[in-house]
């Protein structure tokens, strides 16, 4: 895909200057094929390349990469996920710019291969910067990407572009050796450098806190564990907003309160199951009524096994002292767990979740089962928004998983808008969207039929309409998957709403039209519905008539409408737009324009075109629209009876658009349209423009005084000065 240079900024200099980070910023430009652009944020890019820069110890692996990027204009950096491989991708690539210039575009591509990676769908655009992420492949990717990427990297450095692509080692390890000398595995920086460094940048006010002996020693804990940059951010954010009064507290908060966690729930402890189990369940419902908690904690040790009696009656001596054993706080007959422990009810989940995976299943059978509960189903957000917390803080794909089964589960309709606004915000949270992304992709491969509604939902709520490019190759799943009317209603209004955003209705046809160029045309079917509330094809016909590419894409569409072999629904849609053109809800010369190549085909080299043009405007009409309602019609099991009136017999004779509407100035393009033509005196057309046959396809009127004009039909005699009418 070659992009044109202005409209992407501009790079120039060379040498490279160890200068700064950035994040990114979750702005999504169109792309062409499968992959997307999204713009890295200019502002924290400009900011981060004027402030000190934490380099590599040791820095041979840095230099490796900066060598490869400035010779090939690639470098690969190969690491675990969180050490901060991205921000040495954006620090590269922002190097060769001169620090007298301030801008820095940078752009992060979006691929969204349907099988193996493959550079075909990459841009070339000159002067260009790009960061391709491939730390969400699962598989090996195949030693020809190798090949493939090497070839493509050469392009870019003839237009002075460059990339860089992070991965992991487990899935780099088969373009490894092909790429060796231009692929760099740079050490993550120790955590109380990046903790110290993001402090100074986004607060120095806070750095005066890393001089408290707890928080040292909290520091040194983390340095001496290799806690990865990424987690070290997490604490940067966290003590910027601490103060040293509560410091202690907010060092338990990071420790996610392990100590105080692993003496309530120590397994070693004999006779302890039903407290540990009081516990969980008060963690998953924190703040419900202690009622609630305490029918919850009786159906988790129905679903543990667990024999012991646990207490039933809340007002008895046991259960207020297993309260206070616990640490729960009651207030208004609620029961609390995180009074004066904040985040305590999300860590005990995420501890019982990565302490003891064989009590996984039992735990996410206990959850289904209490939104499904008539006594605990009232508290279905609390419960669902447990485990999406959990999905981003874990980055676990079988705690997703889960989400997706109470999604598509028959018993979730009381709540399945609370999972599908849980999905909705895992899809824009850093640490877990690309991986719920790539989840979306295949639960709509699946098309599970009880989660179709929701997905499509998904695709075309707010997902859609900021990352639209990813959104539309899910949508494709659900499109060509669509059996049931109510799977193809969903889809089509997923579509329709994208598309009634002016920024996405082109790019959103443009999808359309390519998916049925490569196999199926039913999400044009979808798209092109004029019969529906939420319609857009008087906006995509407005599109047409003001904008010569819209217009030839909204022609291809309807060629391949008509090519297809199911004929049946493209008839039903051809009725709805022309009612539309009756009602003048859309623009008649522009829909003439639109269908005439496909007019023109059906008359082209037709021995019959001559029998047409030598009758009357008039007795044309009535004779074509006698036909067309009485002759036998020919579907597929061979001719049958003549179909009942369309949608636009049925419009009154005096919706037609008047004279005056038709005779605009893009008629005068229609004399320039290849074929032959037949002209007709419009002196012997008046009759038939107030006809009620003239609703079929004839010639259109023109204004007086009486003038020659023609219908494209087959030449009888050479043309005149006239106004051109077409089908």
């Amino acid at each position: 895909m070659m992009l044109d240079g202005s409209s992407v900024g501009a790079f120039g200099g060379a040498g490279s200057n160890n200068l700064a980070v950035g994040v990114l910023h979750h702005t999504t430009l169109i792309g062409s094929g499968r992959v997307g652009w999204r713009l890295i944020d200019q502002r924290l890019v400009t900011k981060a390349r004027f402030t000190s820069y934490i380099p590599a110890k040791p820095t041979e692996e840095f230099k490796k990469a900066e060598t490869a990027l400035d010779a090939y204009g690639l470098a690969i950096l190969e690491n675990h996920r969180g050490t901060g491989r991205e921000t040495d991708a954006i620090r590269l690539l922002s190097a060769t710019v001169p620090l007298s210039t301030s801008a820095v575009d940078l752009y992060e591509l979006l691929p969204d291969w349907e099988g193996t990676p493959t550079t075909r769908d990459l841009p070339l655009s000159p002067r260009t910067r790009f960061l391709l992420d491939l730390s969400d492949a699962t598989d090996e990717i195949p030693e020809a990407f190798a090949d493939e990427v090497r070839a493509y990297a050469r392009d870019l450095k003839e237009m002075n572009s460059q990339i860089v692509i992070t991965v992991t080692g487990q899935a780099w390890h088969r373009c490894r050796p092909k790429l060796a000398d231009l692929t760099a595995t740079i050490p993550p920086r120790r955590a109380g450098a990046v903790i110290r460094a993001h402090l100074m940048f986004h607060q120095p006010g806070a750095l005066d806190l890393l001089d408290l002996e707890t928080v040292r020693a909290f520091v040194a804990e983390l340095d001496e564990g290799g806690a990865s940059p990424d987690d070290a951010v997490k604490v940067a954010e966290r003590l910027r907003v601490a103060s040293a009064a509560d410091i202690d507290h907010a060092i338990d908060e990071l420790r996610k309160w392990k100590p105080y966690i692993d003496e309530q729930l120590d397994s070693r402890k004999p006779d302890w199951a039903d407290r540990r189990i009081l516990l969980i369940s008060a963690a998953v419902l924190n703040g419900c009524p202690s009622p609630v908690v305490a029918t919850a904690a009786r159906g988790l040790a129905k679903a543990l096994g667990h024999e012991l009696p646990l207490f039933r009656a809340l007002e008895s001596e046991g259960w207020s002292r297993r309260l206070r054993e616990i640490g729960v706080t009651v207030a208004d007959d609620c029961t609390w767990v995180d009074r004066d422990k904040r985040g305590v009810d999300h860590a005990i989940f995420e501890w019982l979740w990565n302490e003891h995976p064989e009590l996984r299943d039992p735990v996410l059978q206990w959850t289904r089962d209490l939104v499904a509960d008539p006594k605990t189903k009232k508290y279905a957000r609390r419960i669902i928004g447990v485990i999406a917390h959990a999905v981003a803080e874990c980055r676990n794909a079988e705690l997703l998983e889960a989400l997706y089964t109470q999604l598509k589960s028959q018993r979730a309709e009381a709540y399945r808008g609370l999972v599908e606004e849980a999905v909705e915000g895992l899809l824009f949270h850093p640490a877990v969207a690309a991986l719920t992304q790539e989840r979306l992709w295949r639960w709509a491969y699946r098309g599970d039929r009880a989660a179709f509604p929701s997905l499509a939902k998904l695709c075309g709520g707010r997902f859609g309409k900021e990352q639209p490019f990813v959104a539309m190759a899910r949508l494709r799943h659900l499109v060509a998957r669509a059996e049931l009317p109510e799977h193809r209603a969903a889809a089509a209004a997923a579509l329709r709403g994208l598309a009634r955003e002016p920024r996405l209705r082109q790019p959103v046809l443009e999808k359309v039209v390519s998916w049925a160029r490569d196999t199926f045309t039913s999400g044009l079917i979808m798209l092109f519905d004029a019969q529906c509330d939420d319609t857009v094809v008087d906006q995509l016909v407005r599109d047409a008539s003001g904008d010569p590419r819209a217009r030839d894409l909204l022609v291809e569409a309807w060629d391949l409408l008509t090519s297809d072999k199911d004929q049946n629904q493209v008839a039903d849609v051809t009725a709805g737009w022309s009612a539309q053109r009756d009602m003048k809800r859309i623009d008649a010369p522009t829909l003439a324009r639109v269908w005439q190549p496909i007019v023109q085909r059906l008359l082209d080299n037709s021995r019959e075109a001559t029998f047409l043009a030598a009758m009357t405007p008039e007795t044309r009409a009535d004779t074509l629209q006698f036909a067309m309602t009485q002759s036998p019609t020919t579907g597929p099991d061979g001719p049958g009876e003549a179909p009942a009136p369309s949608l636009v017999e049925a419009i009154p004779s005096d919706a037609s658009p008047a004279r005056s509407e038709l005779a605009t100035d893009s008629e005068q393009d229609y004399n320039n349209t290849p074929g032959v033509q037949l002209t007709v005196d419009d002196d012997a057309s008046r009759g038939a423009d107030s006809n009620p046959a003239s609703a079929v396809p004839t010639a259109m009127p023109s204004p007086s005084p009486p003038v020659r004009r023609t219908w494209a039909v087959s030449a009888v005699r050479p043309a005149v000065p006239h106004r051109s009418a077409v089908i």
